[in-house]
């Protein structure tokens, strides 16, 4: 027996969470680096809200799910810290792949106005001088959200305010099509930048 057929066969004879990902690819459609993925971009980070998440969001069975989460978290926490660009790319999982080269675009933006912090956070990447003036974010598969502090800016047309979805920027811009990254959503990043500094 090979030595990978043996570590195999253990690890499926003691039950561990590993014996699960077979079954767990076959049933769900994908594999199990785009689960951990997933679940890491998913904003939870205590077992109990990660197993809740896959089980309501995406049908998993409990004994799938606590699995997934308990080899996930371990693996996590046998890591050392993450970089900035393992961050930002467990943003963009398989269904908001397509939006990275808009965020890639908008960085680029961003980072040509000066010196700008990148802040990656669980759902959204955020951007700051003295102060965070502008946050990315994948929201969806079909929509990515430009937030901006923009003080005494009047919300007009698709400058929305950014209300309870985020209450730390003052305005919001929803992309739908990577046509919509134009002069103008450049102009309000400027501006954001501008007052920020």
């Amino acid at each position: 027996m090979s030595s990978t057929t043996t570590s195999a066969a253990t690890t499926a004879k003691a039950g561990g969470p590993a014996s699960y990902f077979p079954s767990i690819e076959a049933r769900y459609g994908r594999s199990i680096a785009e689960w951990k993925a997933d679940l890491r971009a998913s904003g939870h980070r205590d077992f109990k809200s990660m197993v809740a998440w896959l089980k309501d969001e995406h049908g998993f069975g409990h004994g799938h799910a606590a699995a997934l989460v308990k080899h996930t978290l371990d693996e996590d926490a046998g890591a050392g810290p993450v970089s900035v660009d393992d961050k930002v790319a467990a943003l963009f999982t398989a269904k908001k792949a397509h939006w990275r080269p808009v965020y890639d675009e908008l960085v680029a933006t961003i980072q040509g106005f000066g010196d700008v912090k990148v802040l990656p956070k669980n759902t959204q990447v955020g951007f700051a001088t003295k102060a965070q003036f502008a946050m990315l974010q994948p929201s969806t598969a079909d929509r990515f959200d430009v937030a901006l502090k923009l003080p005494g800016v009047e919300p007009s047309g698709r400058l929305e305010a950014a209300g309870s979805w985020n209450r730390m920027m003052t305005h919001r811009v929803r992309v739908t099509d990577p046509s919509q990254v134009d002069d103008e959503l450049r102009g309000w990043l400027r501006q954001a930048y501008d007052a920020s500094r």
